[in-house]
């Protein structure tokens, strides 16, 4: 019994050591950067989708009192890139 509660204090001791401890080399900007005169126009709005690549599912065949029933089926999509979408502001 001392040992698993010795492991469990252990796993404890150890889940929490790697919350706390911060990622090397994480760091935010403490001043922000100079830029240049505030723009009057409001700003546009543009979403860059996501790429998805190829997407394959395989379904195993399906067998019955040793009998096979469906022989299983494969499914391939390939990948899809759509382009940006930009919206004017308004204002």
């Amino acid at each position: 019994m001392r040992i698993r509660t010795s492991v469990a204090t252990a796993a404890t001791a150890i889940g929490l050591l790697a919350i706390a401890t911060p990622v090397a080399g994480a760091s935010a900007a403490t001043t922000p950067a100079a830029s240049g005169a505030p723009s009057l126009q409001p700003p546009a709005f543009t979403f860059v989708p996501p790429t998805v690549g190829p997407l394959s599912v395989d379904i195993g065949r399906t067998i019955i009192n040793g009998e096979v029933t469906d022989p299983g089926l494969h499914v391939l999509m390939p990948p899809v890139t759509l382009p940006p979408m930009s919206w004017p502001a308004r204002g």
